[in-house]
């Protein structure tokens, strides 16, 4: 019987840890910004990067760079561009796109589609594109 019990008991830890796996979305089925993003392309000028397409070996070296953005609460961001950090808040705007405005005064807009976070200026000569899982 206490075999039989432990392995019920087993299966449903099992089943709840399945179950909080995920990412979280919101109604409208994009992923939240509190997740975590990981760089997968990136615009400057028109010309367009895409991070898996790096070389290797040449990745080893660079990757420090990568853009990386942070937004654990969902009110204040770390963004990360050449090994600096700029910190600021996030504003939600009634179109659902995102500014967000660093400790300058200064913004850039995001928005969220899927698992696809966008971020860009007002003057459309950057995008940096950041993918959850």
């Amino acid at each position: 019987m206490k075999r039989i019990l432990t392995l019920v008991l087993s299966i449903v830890l099992c089943l709840t840890l399945l179950c909080a796996c995920g990412r979280k979305t919101d109604e409208n089925g994009n992923t939240l910004i509190t997740s975590n993003w990981k760089c997968t392309s990136f615009t400057v000028n028109g010309t367009r990067t895409e991070v898996g397409d790096i070389p290797f070996f040449m990745h080893i070296f660079t990757s420090k760079d990568d853009p990386k953005f942070k937004c654990d609460d969902g009110i204040n961001y770390t963004l990360s561009l050449l090994q600096k950090t700029r910190t600021g808040r996030v504003s939600l705007n009634d179109d659902g796109t995102y500014s967000l405005i660093n400790e300058y005064g200064n913004s850039i807009f995001a928005r969220i589609e899927g698992n696809n976070l966008t971020l860009y200026d007002g003057d459309g000569k950057i995008e940096i594109v950041f993918e959850t899982s």
